[in-house]
């Protein structure tokens, strides 16, 4: 697997285009496996090469830096972009077809089973619940991609007949051209919006996570987001399609819906919402849905999935109970950057009297 993407890269003329986190890592991927060829690396950043200890003494790469960092990059074979480079005001007709991410290289080379999340709000959540169940089942998996973890940190341990749970921002979707083989879209908000042209990019930025599934590929998403479910309308889905909903109605061929408390599969209950858990709140009810949805597609032990979903702490900023004082309890939710997202965990938490909030700027 990594050879053919070794073999693929070899003889291009490559560009990586950001020298942040991702770009270090793709830089070091690289490095590590064509020792001599020459890397071209642009960064906004002037003259981030002189500070940087991954290009100490580095004598086979070329730098582009400053406001020019983005001209001429129909010159390049490949331009591998870091998922915050915006090109929101660039024509990118002519170099369209060459831009990559690690992740799209990933799903283009490596022969794995992929479960993609994305969505405005709860990928990580969703992420690395889904992630846990399948580990706690004996599964060979690993958790790569928006989570923190670039890919090619990572790339030399995956290993045939792996899963992989990736999490998939918007800007790392914006130009790919694969989708994985369970594509789950959470929602969609108003977010992000100025790394895009309008809602309606930003929208079909996430739907490419479906939008290249076969027939054997399966598709989940969120009845309850009215964005998404228009965008659904819109596309023609290939893969095995599941609703999620929160509403006591049916209308798809699968739904998975809640009726009197209970999370139903089409007619087969899997899962009490009145049990004790520490996801609290509707939406992490509907990110616990397309957990056990996952569980059921591939046919795991539903008493098992069901302990890990109510064992299941809290991510840190995420509705997370970070002590008690004088009677009083302080929850930490500062990844709640949207109205929705604020709402949600004040819901959830239901005996909320003070919001201490804090302007970034």
């Amino acid at each position: 697997m990594i050879k053919d993407l070794i073999d693929y890269l070899k003889n291009k003329k490559i560009l990586i285009l950001g020298f942040g986190i991702e770009g270090k890592s793709t830089y070091k991927f690289i490095r590590k496996h064509l020792k001599d060829k020459t890397i071209y690396i642009a960064d906004r950043e002037k003259d981030f090469e002189k500070n940087c200890d991954v290009l100490q003494d580095e004598n086979n790469a070329i730098y582009i830096s400053g406001e020019d960092y983005l001209k001429n990059l129909e010159e390049y074979d490949i331009i591998i972009k870091a998922p915050g480079i915006s090109f929101a005001e660039v024509d990118t007709k002519k170099f369209y077809s060459k831009i990559k991410s690690q992740l799209e290289l990933l799903l283009e080379f490596f022969n794995v089973y992929t479960i993609g999340i994305t969505g405005s709000k709860g990928k990580s959540t969703t992420s690395t619940l889904i992630y846990e169940i399948l580990k706690k089942q004996g599964i060979d998996c690993m958790l790569l991609g928006n989570i923190g973890t670039p890919v090619f940190d990572y790339i030399d341990e995956i290993k045939e007949n792996m899963t992989l749970v990736l999490e998939m921002s918007s800007h790392q979707l914006e130009y790919m051209e694969l989708s994985p083989n369970i594509a789950i879209l959470l929602n969609i908000y108003q977010e992000h919006l100025d790394h895009y042209k309008s809602l309606e990019d930003y929208a079909e930025a996430k739907c490419n996570i479906f939008k290249y599934q076969g027939p054997d590929d399966h598709f989940l998403y969120s009845k309850d987001s009215e964005i998404l479910q228009e965008e659904v309308k819109n596309h023609k889905i290939k893969s095995h399609k599941y609703c999620i909903t929160l509403q006591d109605e049916a209308e798809e061929e699968n739904n998975i819906l809640l009726k009197k408390e209970k999370v139903y599969i089409n007619s087969k209950e899997i899962y009490n919402s009145l049990d004790k858990r520490n996801l609290v709140g509707k939406h992490n009810l509907s990110n616990i849905m397309f957990a056990l949805t996952v569980s059921e597609i591939l046919k795991l032990d539903l008493s098992k999935t069901i302990d890990c979903i109510n064992n299941f702490e809290s991510l840190p900023h995420r509705i997370e109970r970070v002590g008690e004082y004088e009677g009083v309890i302080y929850y930490d939710d500062a990844i709640a950057t949207i109205p929705e997202a604020t709402m949600n965990s004040i819901e959830g938490l239901e005996k909320v009297n003070t919001l201490i909030i804090r302007r970034n700027g």
